[in-house]
């Protein structure tokens, strides 16, 4: 993803009370803007908020708050 960002750490401003699910939203509003054809989700992307994975937590619809750092991080297949 820093790819396509261009940055390997991006600072994002959310509504009060946004989730995993508005998080995503955003970001692949943002790709979409700048024409990449990727779409970011929790099938193929390990996300982790302040390191913990979100199964561990509520899935997509757990809760952001000031300062919480997500990672996203692509998970590959190959054969």
């Amino acid at each position: 993803l820093k790819y396509y960002f261009n940055n390997q750490h991006l600072t994002l401003k959310l509504r009060e009370g946004a989730n995993i699910n508005d998080l995503l939203n955003t970001l692949n509003n943002i790709l979409k803007e700048t024409g990449v054809n990727v779409r970011i989700n929790d099938m193929e992307h390990l996300i982790l908020i302040n390191k913990i994975h979100i199964s561990a937590l509520n899935g997509l619809k757990t809760s952001l708050k000031n300062g919480d750092e997500v990672t996203i991080i692509p998970l590959i297949h190959g054969g």
